[in-house]
């Protein structure tokens, strides 16, 4: 068996596994979404005209930007100067936490669960989701350019 692999290679997979289980996630999830309204909404006979990889590539888009935008938000060093916290935006920003959280539930998966990374290990919160962010738009742009969606 190989020796556990350099501080860096764990926190580029984590970062990674991180991105692409959020946007399977977000992408199985937009899939669902225009079904669910198409029936709700107009009945069982509006399901021929959904379009799921439009709904897809769109969420995708904007979902990547709202996660660059909150992981920039979790990565903001808090200022020296503050000293009432009330006033400020409490986002905690450990790499991970104890509830067993979706990022815990990812960890876990292999192949980063294989070395069982420390605390010191894993990227913080904010960088997981920039790098997310990456990827769902990395995503979104290669269903634009595959599937020609969105002309």
């Amino acid at each position: 068996m190989a020796g556990r692999p350099p501080r860096w290679a764990l926190r580029a997979l984590d970062g990674l596994q991180y991105g692409v289980a959020l946007t399977l996630t977000v992408a199985a999830v937009a899939t669902a979404a225009p079904y669910l309204f198409a029936l709700v909404g107009v009945g069982a006979d509006s399901l021929s005209g959904v379009n799921p990889v439009l709904s897809v590539q769109y969420v995708l888009f904007f979902g990547g930007f709202a996660a660059m935008a909150l992981g920039a938000l979790k990565l903001r060093p808090d200022a020296p100067y503050k000293e009432n916290s009330r006033l400020t935006l409490s986002m905690s920003n450990t790499g991970a936490s104890t509830d067993g959280g979706f990022a815990e539930q990812v960890a876990d998966l292999p192949p980063l669960g294989r070395y069982d990374p420390g605390e010191g290990e894993r990227l913080s919160g904010g960088g997981r989701l920039l790098v997310a962010s990456g990827v769902m738009l990395l995503a979104s742009f290669l269903l634009e350019r595959l599937f020609i969606v969105g002309l």
